[in-house]
């Protein structure tokens, strides 16, 4: 579970856990990494955790295989890293090639590392469940929820979550991806009231959603029941793409 730490992130690896999972709590935030650690212990589940920056693969790969051998498996793959809310929101022509190249590398590249260093242990099994959190703004092109850079990163996460599909189809893996519109967690807590509030108006629905109706399409994804659901991206927007 990268991102791990924290918001959605946060509610995954505990529903997770609350399903039997042992959890590799992977984050660059050890600290933060930590206290969900204590919390998934203090439910009565198993987890560890993982110090990791998803821009280096061989890091990630490390992290992968280290997680294999000791467990002798390697089933479920969430992704869940994001910069923090102020970061995303730069267009493209007033964002600096410094601010875009990091947005893609860890929206993007990120997201390649995990599923690249994953699938090699999925397949060995025949089986393997990665869902990758996109956004609504990859599918709005920004707007409410982010700037034109953050959307086309977030979008590289969509094609990229359907050509694995493809590719992985008949190993027993599937590759789905989930996105959320506006959420109610600490880090979207930072946006202004203004940006906000627009936010929730455009959701017909009324109001922000939360991490835990989040989870709860990551975990349909991740389980077995969703053994021929390949290749989707799975809104959890309270009706806004209907909008």
């Amino acid at each position: 579970m990268t991102g791990g730490a924290s918001g959605i992130g946060r509610a995954v690896t505990l529903s997770l856990a609350q399903e039997g999972c042992t959890v590799i709590i992977a984050d660059i935030d050890g600290a933060a990494a930590e206290r969900v650690l204590r919390e998934v212990d203090g439910a009565g589940g198993k987890g560890e955790v993982s110090v990791v920056d998803v821009t280096d693969f061989e890091a990630v790969r490390g992290m992968m295989d280290a997680a294999a051998r000791r467990h002798d498996r390697l089933d479920i793959l969430v992704t869940s890293v994001t910069l923090p809310p102020k970061a995303n929101w730069p267009g493209l022509m007033d964002a600096s090639l410094e601010e875009i190249k990091r947005s893609f590398d860890v929206h993007t590249m990120g997201v390649a590392h995990c599923c690249k260093a994953a699938v090699p242990h999925m397949r060995k099994r025949g089986y393997g469940r990665i869902v990758n959190l996109g956004s609504l703004a990859a599918v709005l092109g920004g707007g409410m929820l982010g700037g034109t850079v953050y959307a086309a990163a977030k979008a590289g996460v969509l094609g990229l979550s359907r050509g694995l599909a493809r590719e992985v189809a008949k190993d027993g893996i599937t590759v789905n991806a989930v996105n959320p519109s506006l959420i109610e967690t600490p880090r979207h807590a930072q946006l202004d009231d203004q940006p906000r509030a627009r936010a929730v108006s455009r959701v017909p629905m009324g109001r922000a959603g939360t991490v835990d109706e989040v989870s709860a399409a990551v975990l349909f994804l991740a389980s077995r029941e969703a053994s021929f659901v390949t290749g989707t991206s799975m809104a959890v927007d309270g009706g806004t793409t209907m909008h």
